[in-house]
């Protein structure tokens, strides 16, 4: 693997793994995704990564299923800190209203 696409995957893993804890702290949030839905991550501003990531959505999902984008559109400081995180994007601010936002859309 490429150490540009290295970049973007381990970029991908970070926003999974703090949107998986904003997830456990905001439950509600899930109303919003549809059941099967093949969801990726997008960084405001950030349109390299953005292009990459729905890339990767689309080859995941089957035929008809809904595609849902989730753009992180703040970083900030983390309540709680990851110890031996050897993350290089700082953790999503939990405490932020607008933090992210959520578009679905079919392939």
């Amino acid at each position: 693997m490429r150490a540009a696409d290295r970049k973007l995957v381990e970029r991908n893993l970070d926003l999974i793994f703090e949107f998986e804890k904003y997830v456990l702290e905001h439950p509600e949030i899930t109303e919003k995704i549809p059941r099967d839905a093949v969801v990726f991550m997008k960084v405001a501003g950030d349109q390299k990564f953005n292009r990459w990531s729905e890339r990767q959505a689309k080859k995941q999902a089957k035929p008809g299923a809904p595609v849902v984008s989730i753009t992180v559109k703040k970083w900030g400081p983390s309540i709680r800190a990851l110890k031996g995180s050897h993350s290089s994007m700082p953790p999503l601010s939990r405490s932020s209203r607008g933090l992210m936002s959520f578009k679905s859309k079919n392939p």
